[in-house]
This record gives C-alpha cells, structure tokens and sequence, in this order.
C-alpha cells in the first residue's frame, strides 16, 4: 500500500487473517453447527482495521511530521465506498422487484442509515423497539461492523493528528520514544475507557453493548496499539513469534468453537478473539514464522484480497436467496448460495473496488471526498426508487387489477356500530357482524383454509392493509407503557360512564384483545380499564428485557398494577400475557417451567383476593414470518400464507391452565379464535387476521367480540362453579 510516499509493505499473513475472519463470518451466518461462534471474525476484522489504518497514519506522521486528515477520509472513500454501494444498490433493486412493499419499505430505511454509516445505531435502536414485531433480518443488517469501524475513525485520525503535533513540538518530531511514549499512553486510554465500558454494558444490556461503538472501539484501539508499538514487535524473536502464532491460532480457534449466540457479547468474551488476533499480528511482524506461515498459504491471501467484497455480498444472499432458489434448506442450498457469493465478491473485486482504488484521477490529492457525497446521493435515490416501484406494484394488486376474485371470498358484512341489546341486560351484542352469524367460526376459517388450499389469489382489497402499528390496540401511545415506563396512564374504553368494571391487564398478548373487548364493553354496559405494558408478562417471574439486561421496570409495572387494581375492585380481571418462558431470567439449575407455573400461580392467587372475577387468556400462535410481507408479495398467494402454532404453544397454554384451574380462575382458549385443525388462515373474510407473527389484528380481534364474550362468559360459569365445589 502506496500513499503520498508512505509504504505499506504487503504481508500476506494479514491478507490470510482476513480469510480467515471472513470465513468464519460466512460459516456462522451459513449455520456451520461446528463453529457456533463464528461471529467473533467481525474481532478480527476490527483488530487488523485498527493495526493497518494507525500503522500507515504513523508512518505518515513519521515521514512528514503531520497527518493529513482530508488525504485519509478520501482514502477510505477509495477503499470502501464503491463495493459497498454496489451491494446497497443491488439489493434494493431486488427487493423492489422481488419483495413485498412493506419489506422494502423497512430496507429503504436500512438502507439510509447504512449510507450514513450509522447502521448499528439503527439496529440497536430497532433490537430494542418492541414494536419491531415479526420482522424478517434485514439482508443489510451486517453493515453495522462498517459503521463501527467508520465511526471509530471519525475519532481516531483527528485524535492522532493533534498528538502527533503536541508531541512534535515538545519532542521535535514526534515519532522518537518520547512519541512512542505519548501515543500509547493515549491509545491505552481509550482501550481502557473503551473495554471498561463494553464489560458494564454487556453487563446490563448486552444486545445493545453488540452494536456500540463505544463498547467496541477498544478492539480497534488493540490494532492501533500494536501499531504504534510495530518498531519493537520486528525485533521479536524467533522463539517468541512462533509461540504467539500458534497461541494466537489456538485462542482464535477456541472462540469461534467455544461461544455462540447465548454468549454475551463483546465484553470480556471478546478478549479472546481479540488477544489471539493481536497474538497472530504480533507474530507476523517481522516476517511470518511458524503457525503464521499457514496464513500465508494459498488460498487464504486470495481470499483475504476478496475479503471485504465477501463479507458485503454474503449476508444479503444468505437472506434473500432461499427466497429467489425456491429450494428447500439443507447442504445443497447453502453451498449455491456461497457459490454465488464468491462470484459476486471476484467481480466486485476486479470490476469495482480495484479500479476505483487504483484510479489515477482520484488518487490525487483529495478528489476521492466527492464520493461520499455522491454514494450517499445515489443510494437515498435508489431506495425512494425501490419504495415507489413496490407501492405501485402493491396498488396494483390491490386494485384488483386483472384478476377475477368475485368468487374468491365473500365479503363480510359492513361494520356498523356497536349497540346496547334490551335495555342493559346481558344479551348478546352487535359489532359489526351478525349477532348470530350465519356461520359458526370454525366453518368460517375452515372455508377460508379450503379456499387457500383451491390455490386461490390473495382477495384485495383487504380491510386492513396496509396495516396501522401505531393503532394496534385502538389506544392512544401514551394509554400503553412502553418498556422504560413503571406505570401508564389509565384510558378507560367501553362504557366509560358504566359502573361494572373490567381490568385487561398483561403483555402485547392481552392489548390484542383489546378491539374486542372494548366492542364488548360498549354492547353490555361494562368499563373497561387497560393496564398494559408490552414485553412485560403480568405474572410474578424474573424476567429480562430486550437486550438480556434484567427488566426491574417490568417488576414495578406489576406492583403499581396491583396497587391500581386494589384501588378500584373491578368485577372481573383478564389476564393475556404470552404463555412461554423464553423471557424468564434464568440461572444454573433454574427450573424455568416450575418458576413459570409458581408465579402465574401467585398472581392468580392476589387477584383473586382483588376482584369478583379473574379470566386468563390463552396464548395465541407466534407465526415466525411476517403476514403483510407474505400477502403483499408479488408471487405470494393464500396458500403460502397460511400459520401454525410455534413448537411449546399448546404445552405452555395447557401448564397456565392447569395452574388457572387450581387458583380458581376461569381460562379461554383464544387458539381456536384464529386457528382450526392445528392450521391458521391468514385472511378470513378479506380480513387478515394477524397483524405481525405474533399479534392478532385489530380488526379480526374486533370480529371476535362475540366469541370472545360467549367463551370468556363460559369461563367465568365454570370459575364459579369451581368456586362452588371447593
């Protein structure tokens, strides 16, 4: 590497570091059940990044007395941004042929903040948002180790800089042992204060500490350090380069052996990683000797000069290749996939980043900038473009526009408002649909199965697409607590004026319910209060939020909960919360199904002492895709969008209802409200009836007011009457 007179001599080890960092990546993310901790090559990537760049910033500041910060950012322009658009570009173009119009509405904004290098930002931000329901990973989501890097050198060179200047002019020329002194003493600074903070944020929220710049800037700071210190590591000798080599291969291979997604991440684990990849660097210095004589072999350094182009062309086609394929997973299909990887990464590699690296015009002086600019410009252009094209193919079909649906489905009847049946009594009630429909709800979805099965289109328009998150419970933002939130603001629906009182109280899985009930409120007479906080089961259990930090704002949610619940004596409680306990904060021979059962059965047991009624509801299916991606896609049809109930969903619904039947609580099965058969139709009376892959829709949930009420009137008549044998 040749810049404004500064060498960079070509080590090969590096160049099959970086195979080997990039390998380890592709096997992690193509599911090698080997290398279960292939993740931590990205802490390969960071540590030779930060050797390279502090490197030929040293040795610049060495032979010129200054480091010339706009000639680095046009640099780095050179270096990354032509491939990395390529790749942006290419995937937008896809998805606006091939995917759904809200799919490509989340990847324009993907793509906007991976053009501004601010990527993990945003998918730390998105990992934290509960709202992010049933979202399929984003086929740009890795370019959140880009930005890492990029806003570590937002710092890093502007902080050298000035060193190298301070130091200049109290030592001469600053690149003496005085310098050397100076500029480790500042490295090690923001080492320390870097890893400090990765060990307590990993600590207390570890999903969030993997995407922070700050949580791992310390890992780049490892490369600068040994950088600065490269005079001293060429002096190493024989004997010691082959023992940190083969120390270095050895920790480097334990980690990606050793840990796996449960590992919490960067923190201390990433010292392994870390230590062994600065070993491995250490080792090669003067010239490679012993283990690193193995990076050295072909074709490690080949890969290693494909290494960038590989590591952004992979994950987009991991992600949306099966889908393009068509084929099923297995051996077969991964290996196509990274076929086609290594191909699109060779031509990038001689078709994109070698000639714009290597161009004449824009190696002079800082004329490369204007790419920065103009990558931005184009990738903002091409994702209104993808966003504009998908909206109008989605229009397109659901104007219905060339297909004959009359007889596909018939549609239900027009909503009408809610009314009060006889003069306050307990009739049935009117929500829109008939009070007695002519057809009972398992014909209803059996019908819509069967027309699915028929091959049938999906019947736009549908009364709820496109969907409306912000309304997915008909309450107001600020009547749902978020997870920083301990209490909410009361916003009683129904009969707000009525003097027989419900509490819905629970997670996103009681809120879903919540159209229904209050439809069912409104008809008979009743007020209801809503008391939910999303992510947040209502049962006494340990739990963690989001980020795998333990979620205390939950635990006080519940006792405000309570203490709200004993001011008002409600005449009936019901309790919706999701029914497994994948959320529970688990330890060394924690019985997690036994913690489970014990808290649902406290809490039970305390509102029980608190209200005329307690009603639990069941958990419903959690579908692992996302049912507007599937209905909107262009090749879809009913029958790819049909669900079924996650593994665990009836053993868990089944262990809440054995512990509602002892506390004396009345229990609903909702399953059977959205599912027949083990089966789930998606539409049902141009209707969807999820509104994520979780979450029943607003709009089926208020068609199901009527079933809901006869099914939770049935428990409370065997509450009672379990009351009354005992």
């Amino acid at each position: 590497m040749v810049t404004g007179g500064v060498r960079l001599e070509h080590r090969r080890d590096i160049q099959g570091l970086r195979a080997v960092a990039v390998l380890l990546v592709l096997a992690d993310h193509a599911g090698a059940a080997w290398l279960p901790g292939g993740f931590v090559g990205v802490d390969v990537f960071f540590v030779v990044s930060g050797y390279l760049i502090t490197l030929l910033l040293v040795r610049e500041a060495q032979a010129t007395g200054r480091v010339r910060i706009g000639e680095f950012y046009a640099r780095r322009a050179r270096r990354i941004l032509p491939a990395a658009t390529v790749v942006v570009l290419a995937t937008l173009t896809y998805a606006a042929v091939e995917l759904s119009a809200s799919r490509v509405q989340r990847l324009r904004v993907d793509a906007a903040w991976s053009a501004f290098f601010a990527a993990n930002v945003h998918f730390s931000r998105e990992g934290a948002d509960y709202f992010a329901w049933g979202r399929e990973t984003s086929p740009l989501q890795h370019f959140w180790s880009l930005a890492v890097e990029e806003q570590f050198y937002l710092v890093w060179p502007p902080l050298l800089a000035a060193s190298v200047l301070v130091i200049a002019r109290r030592h001469g020329h600053g690149h003496g042992p005085s310098g050397s002194r100076g500029l480790t003493w500042l490295v090690g600074a923001l080492l320390g204060a870097s890893l400090a903070w990765s060990l307590v944020l990993t600590a207390h929220a570890p999903a969030a500490a993997y995407y922070s710049s700050p949580a791992r800037g310390w890992e780049l700071a490892t490369g600068a350090l040994l950088a600065v210190h490269e005079p001293r590591l060429s002096r190493l000798g024989p004997a010691s380069r082959r023992v940190l080599g083969a120390g270095g291969l050895l920790v480097l291979a334990a980690a990606a052996a050793g840990f796996d997604a449960s590992s919490a991440f960067p923190g201390w684990r990433a010292l392994v990683p870390v230590l062994g990849t600065a070993a491995l660097v250490a080792a090669g210095t003067a010239h490679p000797g012993g283990a690193t004589r193995l990076l050295c072999l072909q074709p490690l350094p080949w890969l290693g000069d494909l290494s960038y182009s590989l590591y952004l062309w992979h994950w987009p086609l991991l992600v949306l290749g099966p889908e393009w394929l068509s084929w099923p997973p297995g051996p077969g299909r991964t290996a196509v996939l990274l076929a086609l990887t290594l191909a699109a990464a060779f031509t990038t590699y001689h078709l994109v980043e070698n000639p714009v690296r290597r161009n004449a015009r824009l190696r002079t002086g800082r004329r490369a900038l204007l790419l920065w600019p103009i990558t931005v410009g184009a990738v903002l252009v091409a994702a209104v473009g993808a966003q504009h094209h998908a909206d109008r193919l989605l229009r397109d079909r659901m104007s219905g526009e060339g297909l004959d649906q009359s007889s596909v489905l018939v549609p239900g009847p027009e909503p009408t408002r809610p009314t009060r049946r006889g003069h306050g009594g307990r009739g049935s009630m009117s929500n829109g649909r008939p009070s007695v429909p002519a057809r009972s709800l398992p014909e209803r979805l059996t019908e819509a199965l069967e027309v699915a099965d028929s091959g049938a289109p999906v019947p736009f328009p549908l009364t709820n697409v496109p969907r409306q998150p912000e309304k997915v419970f008909r309450l107001p933002p600020e009547c749902i607590v978020d997870p920083a939130e301990t209490s909410t603001k009361v916003c009683p629906v129904g009969e707000v004026t009525a003097t027989t009182t419900i509490v819905v109280l629970g997670d996103s899985q009681a809120g879903e319910w919540m159209p229904a009930v209050d439809l069912i409120g409104r008809a008979e007479g009743l007020r209801v209060l809503p008391l939910i906080k999303l992510g947040c089961p209502p049962f006494d259990v340990p739990v963690v939020d989001g980020g795998g930090a333990d979620f205390w704002q939950c635990t006080r949610f519940r006792e405000w909960a309570l203490d709200y619940i004993q001011d008002v004596r409600p005449d009936m409680v019901l309790v919706g919360s999701e029914a497994t306990s994948d959320r529970l904060r688990s330890a060394p021979g924690l019985d997690l199904a036994g913690t489970w059962a014990a808290g649902v059965g406290r809490t039970l047991e305390r509102l029980e002492q608190l209200s005329g009624s307690v009603v639990v509801l069941a958990d419903t299916p959690d579908f692992g895709f996302d049912p507007v991606d599937c209905l909107t896609d262009p090749d879809s049809r009913l029958a790819d969008c049909i669900g079924t109930p996650h593994d665990g969903l009836a053993e868990a619904n089944e262990a809440t209802r054995i512990v509602a039947q002892r506390t004396g609580a009345g229990y609903v099965d909702t399953v059977g409200l959205v599912c027949v058969r083990g089966r789930c139709p998606l539409v049902v009376d141009r209707t969807m009836t999820f509104m994520d892959d979780a979450h029943v829709s607003a709009a089926w949930s208020a068609a199901l007011a009527p079933d809901l009420e006869r099914l939770y009137a049935r428990a409370r008549r065997d509450e009672r009457q379990l009351s009354h044998d005992s």
